[in-house]
Formats: structure tokens, C-alpha cells, sequence
């Protein structure tokens, strides 16, 4: 330790010496981290950190395939979502949703009208992911159909938005589309856009009517997540609603001919969609940051020929070659954990703009720390302290510095030569291949934007207007 700390203190001499050097490392270092760092964050939102649900390795998404229609992983229907939860041992309890969801005007006593999007969940729903609301309850398995009272729940971020974090909301009436709803309950922040996307939540209320008909069992409109039995694998509730399918084919052959459910673990259902470009985009800031490194290792070689007296004169006074290689490794690491520093900063003040500036749909969020995240940092520093630290420093002490303290020659050796260029080799072929992707990228949008539609877009706009449902003074009319 006090030999580290004499290296730190002749490390913090020999920057503030030539600030200019440094501070170019920690600039071209901060912008790789910042963009790996950046990018891995939403690498870990979406595929690494699990959803803050309950148990969450044990819910699976149920689908249907129809290799006749040509169906594959549709919605399922919800008679057969009903029989699924009664007929399947393997799972603890079914839940059904519709991930399609509605606009409605919200208005709670005096204040102005809101415009919601409300969402349709089974009863149980909350309750078969695992989500205990915040303040309340929330719905029963009984008022997946019709005779209760209207109720509804609210996202926690619609809780503070359009009531203020009133904490005193829980059985108050609101009305949705002139219907009178009791609230009965708040989500936890932490449930964000996991399955549902929407602003409040009430159940489906199906009627018995309803429940009977065909259109109950025809429709494929809702989706259905289930929870497995503690012990039970996948592949064991797989071969249980296989069975089950083929009973219920024989029994409604009008309506289930060809029907093949099938399941899939929560998480990657969720997000696969979002895996290859988001890993694309993963790799490529690899390379961005690999081109940073070598950036920094051609500017430590072109400084080390400027020491090569310094190093000359410790190595007279009894430094060995591993004595020399470590002081340049705690330079290298005290511009690294600069840089990394300056990088996390860059993520995360960019990913709070873009948060606040991108569209929804893009699903940006801020920097979200974890310690997946302070690992992955934590590694990224060390390796790149590795990349641009230890070789140039391998090949600086390796030199007859004997010689070079009598010549006081300053001119690299063939080795250093060979490498510099193979480094600058590196670096060019890296952003030949960062430069032809985001060129191809660019076309394909380009390509996408003069796609004929068969019409002409110049001057037309588009809009879309909800008003809410229910009597309209002065024989008003609406029209959808």
C-alpha cells in the first residue's frame, strides 16, 4: 500500500505536469465508456435485471399457433384461457389481458378532464404476476365477470400526474367516459410497462351472455401469462396444456381445429423483440470504445519517447522492468477512473435527455444503476486501463535505457513502430466498419421514407380525436 500510494503521488506530478495529455485521455476515454455505459443500461433494463415481479422465473406467457391459418404466437381466446387455468396442474393460476387499450376522458370532481388510456385485466391478474399495489387493493378474481361495482386501479405515475399523490384516493369515485368507477387501488412505481400499457386498469366484467357464446371461445383478443407450480418446469406445463389442447379440440372441433398452445418464459417473450437491434447497437459501442482505447495507447507510446530519460534515470537507481510497468499501470488507471467518471456522467445526462425529448415508443429511460451496471463500469475501466496501460508500458521498459540515457535519443524503436501501426491498422479497419453500418442504417431510413404509399402526403396531416362517451347537451352528437 505505501508503494502504491508513492506511485499514486508521482502519478498526480506527472499529469498535472502536462494537463493537456490527460486531459485528452479522460475526453476520448469518456466518450467510449459514456456510450457503452449508456447502451448497456438498457441491455441490462431489458434482458438482464429481472422484472420486478414475484418470483418471476416462474411465469410464462401462453400462445397459439395455427399452422393452417398460418397463426403464429396470436392472442388466445378467452374460454380457452378460462379452460387452460381449470384443466392444467401445472399452473397455479392463469391470467388474461388485453395489451389493446382505449382512450377515455378521466374526471374526478371539479377538475378539468384527463385524457387516460384505460387497460383490461382479469381479476387475478396482479395478483398471478406478483404485484402488491401500493395503496388499496387490488381486483378479485370474481370481478373478471360482470355484477360488481365499476372499479379501477391506477399506475402509480397516473396516481401523481392527475391526482396529485392524493393518499387519501383509495374509494373515491372517478368517472371514465361518464361511468362512475370506484378507485380502489395505486400500482407500485415499480411497475412500469412490464406487460399492459396504460394508464388505469379495470377489469373485463364479462357477461354470462357473453361467456356462453361462440365469439367467448372464437375470438383470439386477449393475452394470457400463467404461474407455474413451485417445482414444475416449463417443459412439464407444456406437455400438460398440449394435452389439454387435443381434449379440448375433440370438444369444440368448429372453433379449436388446429389450435397448438404453446409457452414461453416472461422476460425474453417481453423483450424479444427489442434483443438483436439493441445487442447490435451493443456491439458497435464496443467497438467505439476499443477505438478509444487504442486512441489513448497510440498517445501514451508517442509520450513514453519523451521519457525515455525518465525511465532511464529510475531504472539507474535500482527500478526494475515490473517496478517501471507498474508505476505507468497507476497512471494508466488514474486516466481510466478519470474517464470512466467523465463517461458515467455523459450517460447519464444523456439518457435523461433523450427520456425527456424522445417519443414514447422509444421506450428511453434514464440511467438506472445496479450492480450489474457498477460491475459492468467497474470492468470496462479495468480492461481499458489493461489495453492502452500495460502493453505500451511493456514495450517502453523494454528498451536499452541505458542507452538511451547516454544518447538521449528520442526515436522509437522497430517495435514500437510495428505496433503503433498495427494499432493505427486497428483503428481504421474499426471505424470502416462503424462508418459502413451507420451508412447502411441511413439508406435503409432513406429506402423507408421514399417507400411508395399510392398517395400523395404533401399538405395532409392526420390526427385523432377521443371525445368521451355519454350524453351530449343541446342534442349534441358524437361521432366515433
Amino acid at each position: 500500500m505505501h508503494t502504491f500510494l508513492n506511485d499514486l503521488r508521482t502519478t498526480l506530478r506527472t499529469h498535472r505536469a502536462s494537463p493537456g495529455f490527460a486531459l485528452l485521455v479522460v475526453a476520448t476515454l469518456g466518450i467510449g465508456v459514456g456510450a457503452t455505459t449508456a447502451i448497456f443500461s438498457a441491455v441490462n433494463d431489458g434482458f438482464l435485471r429481472p422484472f420486478p415481479l414475484r418470483s418471476p422465473e416462474r411465469l410464462v406467457m401462453l400462445f397459439v399457433d395455427n399452422e393452417e391459418r398460418g397463426w403464429n404466437r396470436i392472442h388466445a381466446a378467452p374460454a380457452n384461457v378460462v379452460d387452460w387455468k381449470e384443466r392444467v396442474d401445472g399452473f397455479q393460476d392463469v391470467a388474461h389481458y388485453g395489451d389493446f387499450t382505449r382512450s377515455a376522458a378521466l374526471v374526478s370532481g371539479a377538475a378539468e378532464p384527463q385524457l387516460v388510456t384505460v387497460g383490461q385485466v382479469s381479476g387475478n391478474f396482479f395478483e398471478v404476476i406478483g404485484v402488491a399495489p401500493y395503496l388499496g387493493r387490488a381486483f378479485t378474481s370474481e370481478e373478471t365477470w360482470a355484477g360488481h361495482e365499476p372499479a379501477v386501479v391506477l399506475r402509480h405515475d397516473t396516481w401523481r400526474r392527475v391526482f396529485n399523490g392524493d393518499p387519501d384516493i383509495v374509494n373515491k369515485t372517478v368517472r371514465i367516459d361518464e361511468v362512475a368507477h370506484q378507485v380502489i387501488g395505486v400500482m407500485p412505481r415499480q411497475l412500469k410497462q412490464t406487460l399492459t400499457d396504460a394508464d388505469v386498469w379495470v377489469p373485463f366484467a364479462w357477461t354470462d351472455d357473453l361467456r356462453e357464446s361462440d365469439w367467448f371461445r372464437q375470438a383470439h383478443v386477449v393475452r394470457a401469462v400463467a404461474r407455474l407450480q413451485e417445482g414444475v418446469t416449463i417443459e412439464q406445463a407444456d406437455q400438460q396444456l398440449s394435452a389439454v389442447a387435443s381434449g379440448l379440440e375433440l370438444e369444440y372441433p368448429r372453433l379449436n381445429r388446429g389450435m397448438e398452445p404453446g409457452m414461453q418464459s416472461l422476460q425474453p417473450f417481453i423483450t424479444g423483440d427489442k434483443r438483436l437491434p439493441l445487442m447490435l447497437l451493443f456491439g458497435a459501442v464496443l467497438v467505439l470504445q476499443l477505438m478509444a482505447c487504442a486512441n489513448v495507447a497510440n498517445l501514451v507510446f508517442l509520450r513514453s519517447l519523451r521519457r525515455d530519460t525518465e525511465f532511464a534515470v529510475r531504472a539507474a537507481m535500482g527500478a526494475g522492468r515490473s517496478r517501471l510497468i507498474r508505476q505507468n499501470l497507476t497512471e494508466s488507471l488514474v486516466l481510466a477512473s478519470a474517464g470512466t467518471i467523465a463517461g458515467v456522467g455523459l450517460a447519464a445526462l444523456g439518457l435523461r435527455l433523450l427520456s425527456i425529448l424522445s417519443p414514447a415508443q422509444l421506450g428511453v429511460r434514464p440511467l438506472s444503476p445496479d450492480w450489474r451496471v457498477a460491475a459492468f463500469v467497474l470492468a470496462t475501466m479495468l480492461a481499458s486501463t489493461l489495453i492502452f496501460g500495460l502493453l505500451p508500458a511493456w514495450i517502453s521498459t523494454g528498451r536499452n535505457l541505458a542507452q538511451s540515457l547516454m544518447s538521449r535519443s528520442r526515436s522509437a524503436s522497430r517495435q514500437q513502430v510495428r505496433l503503433t501501426h498495427g494499432i493505427t491498422v486497428l483503428q481504421v479497419s474499426s471505424a470502416v466498419v462503424l462508418v459502413a453500418g451507420a451508412g447502411l442504417l441511413m439508406q435503409s431510413l432513406h429506402s423507408l421514407r421514399n417507400v411508395e404509399t399510392g398517395i400523395n402526403p404533401e399538405n395532409i396531416l392526420t390526427f385523432e380525436v377521443t371525445p368521451p362517451k355519454g350524453n351530449y347537451p343541446n342534442g349534441a352528437a358524437r361521432v366515433d
